[in-house]
């Protein structure tokens, strides 16, 4: 595993108005042979990230979507911009940087809430939310414009991030929503309901995925807009 560290010289005035500097390290791990680079600026464990990481992009190649461009996954306490208190990673378009909470965080989120998709939380969830951005910054520039709501994109991600769960967990959320019918058709998925129950929603379309018989044919009509 590569790692760069960047040594960032950060100053603060004193109560006694001497100004005193310090060093504050930027860790770039750059995930062998992937376009992918994790980048945080405080102690933190990157654990299963690499991995799964990995496995998000080959499942993502296994549909067609497939990106050689450098993509920065920043790990932090805290997603700016964002109103949804909910929410566990962000991708940004414009800079083409994903945005997760440390596993710290998502833990002490987890402690307050019990469940994350419906399951105790443990690495392998967290890891998971990673490959749910990565999966928003790879297929992005496959939907464009064309994308008509951000319900392919997200059905995109929450496959991906389902997918690269170990068969352990994903069956341990699976068996949480069992009472939860697939899609039948990608006309019935809508932005509201992944809003109000996105886990159901993520569950839905996993479902709906594993019916069929060509899901990369699936992929490209989503690209297409031909549903």
């Amino acid at each position: 595993m590569k790692l760069l560290i960047k040594i960032l010289i950060v100053c603060s005035l004193s109560i006694l108005n001497a100004n005193l500097c310090f060093a504050a390290q930027e860790v770039r791990i750059a995930c062998p042979d992937t376009p992918i680079t994790f980048v945080y600026d405080q102690p933190v464990e990157t654990r299963c990230l690499c991995t799964t990481i990995t496995a998000a992009i080959a499942f993502l190649k296994s549909l067609g979507l497939e990106t050689t461009e450098t993509i920065t996954i920043r790990m932090v306490e805290k997603l700016q911009d964002l109103k949804q208190n909910d929410l566990f990673g962000a991708y940004n378009a414009k800079t083409r940087e994903v945005s997760i909470l440390t596993y710290a965080k998502l833990e002490e989120y987890s402690r307050k809430e019990k469940k994350v998709l419906g399951v105790p939380f443990n690495e392998d969830v967290w890891c998971s939310f990673a490959a749910h951005e990565l999966a928003h910054a790879i297929s992005e520039p496959f939907l464009g414009r064309q994308m008509k709501d951000h319900v392919d994109g997200e059905y995109i991600s929450v496959v991906t991030q389902l997918r690269v769960l170990s068969p352990e967990t994903r069956k341990k959320v699976l068996t949480t929503f069992k009472d939860v019918e697939p899609y039948q058709s990608r006309e019935e998925m809508s932005l509201l309901y992944y809003l109000m129950a996105p886990d159901r929603f993520s569950v839905k379309c996993y479902l709906h995925f594993l019916s069929l018989k060509n899901p990369a044919e699936f992929i490209e009509r989503l690209i297409q807009n031909n549903y």
